[in-house]
């Protein structure tokens, strides 16, 4: 069924929803033709895009990939009647899963390592994902899930230190402004830990991944997606 759809040339949407944003495009044949993104709770205006690419009342089929079951429950109920498919349920996504725990496995980890054994078949592969949540997720040269690292992510790290502690300012990560590794004030220092912490996360947890499959990831890829 993977196949068929991977060469379908009509448009269709697909919609990702992760913790804390959902992105829908709208793609014809291996092409991303519109696309556009919005925070978890502005819902309406997310809903509002999706009928705009539904133009001419032409019916298109929609792919829902989920992490976050309250959005995906509010979408599904208000596209009720559309050709909607659920990735996981309605289509569930054709990776071998090596976990202790398959159950628990995000369908958005299980779609990187799909899209990777796609890319490079035969090939290991680790994928880095950064969102709310960091996740290296480990594809086999057969294409299954071998299973990976969770990390949080830079907004998520932010947020941890204005909810435990008793004084630190609530922020988000700004990554687009270079500060220094010596900050001057507490806003700084905290962006500070996540400029040049979350690289060292990054090199650390794959250099882990590596030297516990040193032979296996000699001639691994390595893809990054996400903001972190």
């Amino acid at each position: 069924m993977w196949e068929a759809r991977s060469v379908m040339k009509s448009p269709f949407i697909v919609i990702e929803v992760g913790n804390t944003r959902a992105k829908i495009a709208l793609v014809e044949g291996f092409e991303i033709k519109e696309t556009s993104s919005f925070t978890a709770d502005s819902f309406e205006q997310c809903f509002s895009f999706i009928q705009q690419l539904q133009l001419n009342k032409i019916e298109r089929e929609i792919y829902l990939s989920s992490v976050n079951p309250d959005l995906s429950r509010d979408l599904k109920e208000c596209l009720a009647g559309e050709r909607l498919f659920e990735i996981g349920s309605d289509l569930p996504v054709p990776v071998k899963n090596l976990s202790l725990k398959p159950e628990q496995t995000g369908v958005d980890r299980l779609l990187n390592v799909f899209a990777a054994s796609k890319m490079f078949p035969d090939n290991w592969s680790i994928v880095i994902d950064a969102g709310s949540a960091i996740t290296f997720d480990v594809c086999t040269a057969t294409g299954e899930f071998a299973g990976g690292i969770i990390a949080a992510g830079g907004n998520c790290q932010l947020k941890a230190l204005s909810t435990y502690t008793a004084s630190l300012p609530a922020l988000v990560l700004d990554s687009s402004r270079l500060v220094s590794a010596i900050g001057k004030t507490t806003e700084d220092s905290m962006q500070a830990s996540l400029i040049y912490g979350l690289p060292g996360l990054v090199i650390s947890c794959v250099r882990a991944i590596e030297k516990e499959l040193r032979k296996e990831l000699h001639d691994a890829n390595l893809f990054l997606r996400g903001p972190a």
